[in-house]
């Protein structure tokens, strides 16, 4: 086949405009993210619950690394224990 007419094939997809291009863009976006996030709490949460029984367990290793690279405190429940009302099961040993 021609060179030249396979260049002529499917477009390449579009790149998106760059951040500094858009930088207004992204901080106002920035902003209005965190804003929501916090927006309308008395208090914030002492802790997050999430099941150990995740049907995508690549998704939430790579929540969990993100947290505790945030620095934010990440522990498996050793027991059974009730939290907001609610029993929740001990983790996985996984």
């Amino acid at each position: 086949m021609d060179p030249q007419r396979r260049r002529r094939g499917a477009a390449p997809p579009r790149l998106p405009p760059t951040p500094a291009k858009t930088r207004r863009y992204w901080l106002e976006n920035f902003y209005r993210v965190n804003e929501r996030a916090v927006r309308g709490w008395d208090t914030l949460p002492e802790a997050w619950v999430i099941p150990a029984d995740q049907a995508n367990a690549s998704g939430l290793a790579y929540v969990l690394r993100i947290l505790t690279m945030g620095d934010v405190e990440v522990h498996r429940a050793q027991a059974p224990f009730s939290a907001a009302g609610r029993s929740l099961a001990a983790g996985d040993d996984e």
